[in-house]
This record gives C-alpha cells, sequence and structure tokens, in this order.
C-alpha cells in the first residue's frame, strides 16, 4: 500500500532547454518557427488493475511525471529510467497531484475533501475534510512553494486556501475575495483551473451564469476578476484549464463536457488578462491546456487534441484521440515528449515529431 509511496520520488534534475532556431539559406525566420508536428503514442503500462480508474491528476516535475486516479491511485513515470510504480493509497476521488519541495501533494475532491502529503515516506494529511461542503477544484503552486487550492464556493464566496510558509493550507477570509454570482463554480476536470506564475500571479478560471477569471498579483491576498467572452448561462459550461507562459501570455479552455460539439471553447489573452479573446481554427469541449514551449500549446478533452502555434490564436486538429489531461516534460531537450491520461486506466507516454 503506502510503502511503495517510497519510490515515488526519483533523483536527477536536468535545465529546461535552450531552443535555438537555425535558419537556413533562403528559409526566414518566421518559417523556422513554423515547424507542424504530429502525435506518437506509447503505452506505459499494461496493469488491469487500473482498466475502471478515470486518471485526471497529472504533473511533470523534470524527468518524472505524477498521475492520480479516481480510485485513489497513485503512479509515477521516469522519461529516462522508463520505470513505472502504480499504488492505490486508499478510497478518495484523486483529481490533481504536485511534486514540489520534495513532496508530492495529492487533491481529493469530495468524501473527504482533503489534501494529501507524502513527505518522509508517510501519507500525512495538511488539509482535512475542513467542511463537508467542500469540493475541491485543483490546486497549483509558485516556484517558491508557496501554493493555492481552490473549489466550489460556500456560502456565496469562493473556497481558496493558501500554502503558508510553515507548510499549512489556510483559508482566506472572504472579505478578500470577489463574490461569485449565482450558479458560478470551478470545474475540477483536470486539476488545471488555476495557474501560479511568475512572482505572486495566479489564475483561477470559473463558470456557469457567468464565466470569470479570478486574479490575483501578490500571492492570494488580494484578487481582481476578469470578464471573458466564452459562453455562459448553462450548468457546467466554462473554463475547464488555463496555462499561461508568463505573467501576460495564456490561454484558457472549456466548454461543456455533457454537449463537446461547441464554436467557442478557447480563449487567449497577451495583456495579462485584462482582455480576452475567442479563438479561431478546432473547437469542442476541451478539459486541459498545457503550454508546451516558445508559442505552442496544446489542448486536449473528450473529442480530441488540438495544437496552436500562435499564443492560442488560432488551433489545428492534432489527433482525435483526447485526455484528460496532457503535459510535457522540459528535461529531455532533443525530444518533446509527455504524458497524457484519461478514462478506464488511460496512461499513454505521447511525443511531438515534425512531420
Amino acid at each position: 500500500m503506502i510503502h511503495i509511496l517510497t519510490a515515488l520520488i526519483f533523483f536527477g534534475s536536468c535545465s529546461p532547454p535552450k531552443t535555438k532556431h537555425v535558419i537556413q539559406s533562403g528559409q526566414s525566420k518566421e518559417d523556422s518557427l513554423q515547424k507542424k508536428f504530429k502525435l506518437l503514442y506509447s503505452d506505459i503500462t499494461v496493469d488491469s488493475s487500473i482498466q475502471n480508474e478515470h486518471f485526471r491528476g497529472l504533473h511533470i516535475n523534470e524527468n518524472t511525471a505524477y498521475v492520480s486516479g479516481s480510485l485513489g491511485s497513485i503512479a509515477t513515470y521516469d522519461f529516462k529510467s522508463h520505470s513505472f510504480f502504480i499504488d492505490s493509497v486508499g478510497p478518495y476521488h484523486f483529481r490533481d497531484i504536485h511534486f514540489i519541495n520534495d513532496a508530492i501533494h495529492i487533491m481529493s475532491i469530495q468524501n473527504p475533501a482533503a489534501l494529501f502529503s507524502q513527505d518522509q515516506n508517510t501519507l500525512v494529511f495538511i488539509t482535512k475534510a475542513v467542511d463537508t461542503l467542500a469540493f475541491f477544484d485543483g490546486i497549483d503552486f509558485w516556484d517558491n512553494g508557496e501554493g493555492l487550492l481552490f473549489g466550489d464556493p460556500i456560502d456565496s464566496f469562493p473556497y481558496i486556501t493558501k500554502l503558508t510558509s510553515d507548510n499549512q493550507f489556510l483559508r482566506i477570509p472572504s472579505t478578500k475575495l470577489p463574490q461569485l454570482i449565482l450558479n458560478e463554480a470551478g470545474f475540477a476536470a483536470s486539476g488545471t483551473s488555476i495557474d501560479c506564475i511568475g512572482k505572486g500571479v495566479a489564475y483561477i478560471g470559473w463558470g456557469g451564469d457567468e464565466v470569470r477569471v479570478f486574479k490575483t498579483l501578490d500571492y492570494g491576498q488580494t484578487w481582481v476578476t476578469q470578464s471573458t467572452p466564452m459562453p455562459k448561462h448553462q450548468t457546467g459550461t466554462g473554463i475547464y484549464s488555463l496555462a499561461f507562459k508568463d505573467e501576460m501570455n495564456g490561454v484558457a479552455v472549456g466548454g461543456n463536457w455533457e454537449f463537446p460539439e461547441c464554436d467557442s471553447s478557447k480563449i487567449y489573452t497577451n495583456d495579462g488578462g485584462e482582455t480576452w479573446q475567442l479563438a479561431k481554427g478546432v473547437q469542442g469541449y476541451r478539459s486541459c491546456v498545457t503550454h508546451v514551449k516558445d508559442n505552442i500549446y496544446i489542448s486536449t478533452g473528450t473529442k480530441g487534441t488540438d495544437i496552436s502555434y500562435d499564443d492560442g490564436k488560432t488551433w489545428e486538429l492534432l489527433d482525435t484521440l483526447g485526455f484528460n489531461a496532457i503535459q510535457f516534460s522540459n528535461c529531455l531537450e532533443e525530444q518533446i515528449i509527455g504524458i497524457g491520461v484519461g478514462n478506464y486506466g488511460l496512461i499513454k507516454k505521447i511525443e511531438l515529431k515534425i512531420k
């Protein structure tokens, strides 16, 4: 059971790749940046015990991928050694997982709504059923180790807690938060509708009667709201995932998982969310978006996986195979390799290859 968590932390480090674009004779700089990619897949496990588990939690730290599932499983995959470990922790519905400061944080969405931390080979509660009504949607961390956990509203205010310097999660007072509109809530489809980036900046996406973004500039102490053009006024409709390549430039995707065919499920900003624009190209419900490198983003969901080469302004279909969550490693300079996870035990190694 829990003892296998000692294998979850792999020792190995690498630096993010320094991308160089070599311009050939007769080739413009713009042409060199517009190489088209395709996706290649390979299975990393044939474990039949997870065939009924839905995987949505995914975090890649250097050369190791961390995965969490709906039946309480936690798995890791090492890109260099190709080793795969999986264990069942208990009857929890894990939707998000992160590795930061030599500890693994795993979020259970409800019954109980809890955040666990694996440290010194022991699985220990950090946040423990703080409210029987709580439903957690996602967690994320800044590079300094501070982090935020958020969930659906309680008493008309969003549930947002902060990881303090002494490793405690404390709920931010409602007086410091914007009040949510009736039927406005978050989504835990991939645990990625929150993104902490830079020094104290974070974005959280919401949906329902309004589709807005909450933003903080001071590590969660104060917040502002941002309107978006994504469709609203329908339960289950809104922002399911956010990804920013820096504090100003980011993409949000979503829609409605019950009605995946839609014509405006992707938006982008290049001014820190002051304005959000509808993207062009392939649409449809998407549960996760991730920044790959340079101006390249990839989004995925029920009906397929898409790519944008221009910071989320336009999108084209990569493959009809979709995932709940997708992320790429920055550890292997010669390859763009990542992991996609989904329903019924789906865990695949994926590679972006130039066509």
